[in-house]
């Protein structure tokens, strides 16, 4: 059906140029070839030549007058004789034109049905490769609408495929979640019997064996500093399990961080902050206690990881097209490979054991999932270690 539209569009347009064209061009050859000029022209000629002999001082001027008149009578006979021929020899270069340029028309139009049809079935199969979650393959046509359309879909896949991993790190700590207010209810239980065990037997063993009670309090106090352990051990995966949901305000970042900075900056002996958001940062949706409370874990974890030399904590603003970064940068000894890659599951920590669950992280990226942003550790080495806190930007 397009070729035959194609085809008549055309044939239309080749009609009118060749209508133009015989339209401009057939008056002058009538008019070069009219018999009665031809007649008017010879008479001039006779009249000419009696003139001539009436004057005989003019007759040189008057005889190159006649001369060229004549040559131009012969031309114009001659154009006579031949106008059939002419015509025909001009309809066929005038019908030569008007095929070579419907040609021309038509093998364009023909070229740009073809490559409009390969550009749909290109974008068609893009938009199915980002329904199933797959990449979309570049486009073989880079130029004009079909560019735009690719990069509109390759940024959709980009932001879907985040999205995919956004809420399959959702999924995983929300499983995390569960198996932690599991394991925290399992815990809490025999604590609390094995608590109460040990009032009951201190009861009754004074009463039936007091000078066992002295070996007795120092074998107690041993077990509950033991159970307290396990208590705050309980205490930690169950705020892991509880992680509520962030009540956003939106709020500007830069008074946000001058405030954290004036309450913290002395929590972290031999630790200096600095502030390198300016007052013209951006205005951010989040939680002030959610995103305060993320802050904490990264520059304690930071202060543990420096140690009593000390060191520095730098916040600073990292921003892209759709997303706006908050870094965290510290001069410590950076992280070893073999926990960075697992750096974000629970119970997962680089401290030496007894000094951390390895839960922090996973709740600080836990809050950043539900912000509809995310944590990650940009880099980390010999010179330190770089985290960063992504928001989404306010439409």
């Amino acid at each position: 059906m397009r070729v035959w539209s194609s085809l008549a569009i055309t044939l239309l347009v080749c009609l009118l140029f060749y209508q133009l064209v015989n339209s401009a061009t057939r008056p002058w050859l009538n008019l070069a070839t009219n018999t009665e000029i031809n007649q008017a022209l010879s008479d001039a000629m006779r009249a000419h030549r009696q003139l001539a002999g009436l004057a005989p001082e003019q007759e040189a001027v008057q005889r190159a007058q006649y001369d060229q008149a004549q040559q131009l009578l012969a031309h114009m006979e001659v154009m006579q004789a031949n106008r059939p021929k002419m015509v025909r020899r001009f309809n066929t270069l005038l019908l030569g034109m008007f095929v070579l340029a419907g040609s021309i028309f038509l093998a364009f139009h023909l070229w740009e049905n073809r490559r409009m049809e390969q550009g749909l079935l290109a974008i068609r199969n893009q938009l199915f490769d980002l329904a199933r979650g797959t990449v979309p393959p570049a486009h073989p046509i880079r130029s004009g609408i079909w560019l735009r359309m690719e990069a509109l879909i390759q940024d959709a896949h980009h932001s879907a495929e985040k999205d995919r991993e956004r809420l399959k790190s959702l999924e995983h700590l929300q499983t995390w979640q569960e198996a932690a207010r599991r394991m925290a209810h399992e815990i809490r239980t025999p604590l609390t019997t094995l608590s109460q065990s040990l009032k009951r037997w201190q009861s009754q063993l004074s009463q039936t064996a007091p000078e066992m009670v002295p070996a007795w309090d120092e074998l107690e106090s041993s077990m509950r500093e033991d159970l307290k352990g396990l208590n705050h051990f309980a205490n930690q995966i169950s705020s892991f399990a509880k992680v509520r949901s962030p009540q956003r305000e939106t709020r500007a970042l830069g008074p946000f961080l001058q405030e954290f900075f004036e309450l913290y900056e002395a929590v972290w002996p031999g630790v200096k902050l600095q502030n390198e958001v300016t007052e013209g940062a951006p205005t951010l949706a989040f939680d002030r206690g959610m995103i305060r409370q993320v802050l904490v874990n990264l520059c304690t974890n930071a202060a543990s990881a420096m140690g009593d030399r000390g060191g520095e904590i730098q916040l600073a603003l990292l921003e892209e097209s759709e997303r706006i970064g908050l870094t965290v940068k510290d001069n410590g000894p950076g992280i070893e490979e073999s926990v960075r890659k697992r750096l974000f599951e629970p119970y997962v920590s680089s401290k030496p054991y007894g000094q951390g669950t390895g839960l922090g992280l996973a709740i600080s990226r836990k809050i950043m999932l539900e912000h509809g942003g995310d944590l990650a550790c940009l880099e980390t080495g010999s010179h330190g270690t770089t985290f960063v806190l992504w928001f989404k930007k306010e439409s």
